[in-house]
């Protein structure tokens, strides 16, 4: 099996996917940080890591073929592990560091697109397997040059850490914030930004306080609501009050906003520092994956994102917007998947109303194949682009297929009938999660249930019609 491993992993396909992979993580990651980017090393990396993990299994003696597939199901189930608990991401990314650094390995279902890419390589193990070889000094030659490219590309996968601001404190005249390996600080209250010279963090911010006082009035404290975007405020000491929040519902949308844009998805108020300023009092907040809030000395709050620094040089840092709670209406990504819900249900509700006729079953399972390969992708920048011919394609025939089967059935009381029940779900069931997008509901959770539950009775109620109209009721 040795020899089979080896030729596994020096496969051309491997070979360009470790290649990809190298290159996406210490290229493309840096300038295009997203979904995109991270769906291609995922892909990338479960191509060649199976040989990899195989050619390992062959050095302890264990060979043949069960040991590649057992080499491709742990590597899956190693992934669907890591990708779906936190605890798995968190176990991944300590064991990871301890290889390649400090790494930063997230939970995300979402990746789990790329299990596909499993099969890719098993089947590039039988090709391996079945075709003619050269001899073992050229095999050993390959892997040779190909193992450092390997242990570059799979060392590069978790060493891009996502930005987040980690800890804040003050120092002299200066609110010093630490965001990931950088350091930068302010001496005005959060107006103008600059950055520290490499090496010069201070002690005091390495972990963050969670709670501090006005240093002129030490019975109005401040602390940070652990796992919450939100900060509390007590001015005897005692009795504590909400003084800035985002709601859980909107917390999640900026959750899915700094996945988006490359931020740590941990977004919640880690520490802050509390500074006396002429006037009155600052309140800095390190918010992790969205940055950091500041209270000025007029009591009004601002969120600051991530301010953009220069080493040496201030420079002026304007907030989000003026609003408490700011970018938190951008619906723009989810007018997408209303659309793409609504062919959902427009096809189930035409194929239950009107029964199974042929066009009907083609024309309702190309619609539902072209909606949820877009539902899935259509946020993937450079895969959406990719895959939106195809889904596009599937959707058009689908609907035409649909369109025909409507128009043939013999019943026309039943189409005349069902036809504006399917079309009313249609446009029912997108709507609350469209109006997720602007604040009600404020879980997103409750807005999917929405609109599963707008789709199902939808369904249902063209399917009944259908049936009643069919029996002559």
């Amino acid at each position: 099996m040795r020899g089979s491993a080896i030729a596994w992993l020096g496969h051309p396909v491997s070979v360009v996917a470790i290649v990809v992979l190298a290159v996406n993580d210490q290229v493309l990651k840096g300038a295009y940080p997203g979904p995109v980017t991270g769906k291609v090393s995922d892909f990338a990396g479960l191509v060649f890591a199976p040989a990899l993990l195989a050619l390992g299994l062959s050095a302890l003696g264990l060979r043949g073929e069960r040991s590649a597939l057992g080499a491709v199901l742990a590597t899956g189930a190693g992934f669907v592990l890591v990708k779906t608990t936190s605890t798995g991401a968190r176990i991944a990314g300590e064991a990871w560091g301890l290889v390649a650094g400090p790494s930063l390995i997230r939970a995300d279902p979402t990746d789990l697109l790329a299990l596909p890419a499993l099969a890719v390589s098993w089947q590039v193990h039988r090709w391996a397997r079945n075709r003619e070889t050269p001899e073992r000094r050229v095999r050993l030659g390959r892997v040779v040059v190909v193992m450092p490219f390997a242990v570059v590309a799979t060392a590069a996968t978790s060493a891009p850490l996502a930005q987040s601001v980690d800890a804040v404190g003050t120092s002299g005249d200066r609110i010093v914030v630490r965001a990931e390996a950088t350091t930068i600080s302010t001496t005005d209250g959060g107006v103008t930004w600059m950055g520290e010279e490499s090496g010069r963090a201070d002690d005091q911010i390495r972990d963050g306080a969670t709670r501090a006082c006005v240093p002129s009035a030490p019975s109005h404290c401040y602390r940070v609501v652990e796992g919450r975007l939100a900060v509390q405020e007590t001015t005897d000491g005692r009795t504590w009050r909400t003084a800035w929040e985002i709601s859980p519902g909107r917390t999640d949308f900026l959750r899915r906003q700094a996945v988006d844009k490359g931020y740590d998805p941990d977004v919640s108020s880690r520490a802050l520092a509390v500074q006396d300023q002429a006037g009155g009092h600052v309140v800095v907040v390190a918010n992790g994956g969205d940055g950091l809030v500041v209270r000025d000395t007029s009591g009004t709050w601002r969120r600051l994102g991530h301010p953009v620094w220069t080493v040496g040089a201030s420079r002026t840092v304007e907030p989000i917007t003026r609003w408490n709670v700011p970018d938190l209406k951008d619906g723009s990504a989810y007018r997408f998947r209303a659309g793409f819900t609504a062919l959902i249900v427009l096809a189930s509700a035409l194929l239950a109303g009107l029964g199974s006729g042929r066009s009907l079953r083609w024309g309702c399972a190309l619609t539902l194949g072209g909606a949820v390969s877009g539902l899935g992708l259509h946020s993937m920048d450079l895969l959406g682009v990719a895959v939106a011919p195809l889904s596009a394609t599937l959707i058009l025939v689908g609907l035409v297929l649909l369109g025909v089967g409507s128009s043939a059935a013999a019943d026309r009381r039943r189409v005349f009938c069902v036809v504006p029940i399917a079309l009313a779900g249609a446009l029912l069931a997108p709507v609350p999660l469209l109006s997720w997008t602007t604040g009600v509901p404020d879980a997103f959770r409750t807005a999917v249930l929405g609109s599963v539950l707008i789709g199902c009775a939808g369904t249902v109620a063209a399917f009944l019609t259908g049936r009643a109209v069919a029996r002559g009721r």
